[in-house]
């Protein structure tokens, strides 16, 4: 099921991350880093640098907001 209604379905890249290793995404308004922080048993937490331009929601919440809208 696309969870993006309108738009292509899209794919996934998995990667595998260490504590303390990054991820970056080259965007027209600059680079986004993901950084894998702190892992503690099943719970990981992570940080995000962005542009103010783009926008960052958990999952959970668009999930719910989008559910609500119905």
């Amino acid at each position: 099921v696309n969870p993006y209604p309108g738009k292509r379905s899209l794919q996934m890249l998995v990667l595998t991350r260490r504590e303390n290793q990054t991820i970056i995404l080259e965007t027209a308004d600059g680079p986004i880093e993901i950084k894998l922080t702190d892992i503690d048993g099943a719970q990981v937490r992570i940080g995000i640098r962005a542009p103010r331009s783009v926008g960052i929601v958990r999952g959970e919440l668009k999930e719910r907001d989008r559910t609500e809208k119905k």
